[in-house]
């Protein structure tokens, strides 16, 4: 059985209340999502998809920084996140690293915040490696999740 899987990232920031009114700062989120591929049931290895996200902020973020995380999709669960293709779903993850230890999510429960941007520093850029977990049935079709970006600052 193979299925076109493919996941998509939705871009959101917020941002914090600060006592003082600083200067304003705009962030700005690029990152063209992940594309697992063909999916088969029948493969013994995960299936992988490298993905980045590039953050720029201006003017340069004063004391506090910037914090970023990553929501955890559809399953509320960072841990064990979701695709979906109606009822059916399809299980996978976001990762800091590519031996898939750190999972990627807002520093809570067992996950990690991709990136934070200290005083000075106004852009970054990592990677995200995902991961579906092989030999799951599930029938053919699109499946895809969608994880919100937050940027705090």
């Amino acid at each position: 059985m193979r299925a076109l899987i493919t996941l998509s990232l939705l871009f959101a920031s917020s941002a914090a209340a600060a006592q003082t009114p600083p200067p304003a700062a705009t962030c700005n989120i690029r990152s063209p999502g992940l594309n697992f591929g063909i999916y088969s049931a029948l493969d013994q290895a995960p299936g992988t998809a490298l993905g980045r996200i590039d953050l720029s902020c201006l003017p340069l973020v004063a004391t506090a920084g910037v914090r970023v995380s990553l929501s955890s999709g559809s399953s509320a669960q960072p841990l064990d996140r979701a695709m979906t293709n109606g009822d059916a779903t399809l299980r996978y993850n976001l990762f800091a690293d590519p031996g898939h230890h750190l999972v990627l999510g807002d520093g809570s429960n067992g996950t990690v915040e991709p990136v934070q941007l200290t005083r000075g520093l106004g852009r970054a850029s990592f990677r995200v490696y995902g991961v579906i977990w092989p030999r799951q049935a599930v029938p053919a079709g699109d499946y895809s999740d969608t994880v919100r970006i937050d940027v705090e600052f």
